[in-house]
């Protein structure tokens, strides 16, 4: 077990092999399909900036899809022009 951990320790310190787990990782997620309509729950961060202003961020905002359905939670300012793109 500990030379294991050695091995892996060791593997991952080396270029090669991270771009090698990268590559893989980043190919596995594009070939996945999400299904945004049949029975399901996601949210999109349309704004997450802090109380204190930023010029390029907007106020908090959350964008709820269930099942097709959408709804805003939170609009906060500059929020409705990261939903319209």
């Amino acid at each position: 077990v500990v030379a294991a951990f050695l091995l892996i320790a060791i593997l991952t310190r080396i270029p090669a092999v991270q771009d090698r787990v990268m590559t893989s990782a980043l190919n596995n997620l594009q070939n996945q399909e999400v299904d945004l309509y049949d029975n399901s729950l996601t949210a999109l961060v349309c704004g997450s900036r802090s109380p204190l202003p930023h010029p390029r961020r907007a106020e908090t905002c959350i964008l709820i899809n269930a099942g097709g359905s959408y709804y805003v939670i939170d609009v906060g300012d500059g929020s409705v022009s990261n939903l319209r793109n």
